[in-house]
């Protein structure tokens, strides 16, 4: 298995066999074929700033707090409450509007209501990271970090990021209670990373295969579970390929 950013699905393609990682013949290769994007970004982004061994460790993330911002109904959610799980992170929240709960809980994640500040009190200064998928962050997420918390800004598919903007603006207290703007403080920016799998990929390839070496283990030992949709052969890749591309927008 390896990473490629484009000819994932031709017929043929050639991988220098230094970037490639070995699938044991007992785990199910449409299974581990999710691990070498979705599940890499994951594991990165939890774990960023982790050397190794201590990535690895079993309690890597103990007693960690984790909040995502965007679409966490998607693989990369899933993954991500994977992952967590796995390293002992003490929560995974998302925030959400109320009709999602359910499908967040289902996937191994604590909702946050979106549209309410009840929660504020509770996590303001416990948070370690928090992940945007895409969507904005604004500055008063910041006020949700631990002093070494980060915000770590994913890229899309489409290379599209997420920007740091001044509103939302803050809450004012009580329990309904208004909304104050802040301006933008530069140790913001020192508390920001940008993240990309595939840059990752071309800048830092041995620890990414390491990664995925950890991952294909967690795999083979029932940790993760990766939801195959449907197995479809080569001849209707392509009509499949339009399908998903015409949902995307």
């Amino acid at each position: 298995m390896s990473l490629v950013k484009w000819g994932g699905n031709a017929r043929y393609i050639t991988v220098d066999p230094s970037l490639v990682v070995k699938i044991p013949e007992e785990v199910d290769p449409a299974a581990a074929v999710c691990l070498a994007e979705t599940y890499l970004t994951a594991f990165q982004i939890v774990h960023h700033g982790q050397v190794e061994p201590e990535r690895f460790l079993p309690g890597s993330l103990l007693g960690q707090n984790i909040v995502v911002l965007g679409n966490a109904m998607t693989n990369i959610g899933q993954a991500l409450a994977e992952v967590a799980a796995c390293a002992g992170a003490n929560q995974l929240f998302a925030l959400a509007s109320q009709i999602d709960f359910r499908r967040i809980s289902e996937l191994g994640m604590r909702p946050l209501d979106k549209d309410s500040i009840d929660w504020w009190d509770s996590l303001s200064g416990k948070v370690d990271r928090i992940v945007c998928l895409g969507e904005d962050v604004a500055t008063i997420h910041y006020k949700l970090l631990r002093p070494t918390g980060q915000v770590i800004l994913v890229r899309n598919a489409r290379n599209e990021l997420v920007r740091i903007q001044d509103s939302p603006p803050e809450p004012s207290g009580g329990k309904t209670g208004g909304w104050v703007r802040r301006r933008k403080q530069p140790k913001q920016i020192s508390r920001t990373v940008v993240y990309d799998v595939y840059a990752e990929w071309d800048e830092n390839v041995e620890l990414c295969k390491l990664d995925l070496f950890h991952l294909v283990g967690l795999l083979e030992k029932g940790r993760l579970e990766p939801f195959v949709i449907e197995r479809i052969r080569l001849p209707r890749v392509e009509k499949m390929q339009q399908l998903i591309d015409s949902t995307q927008h």
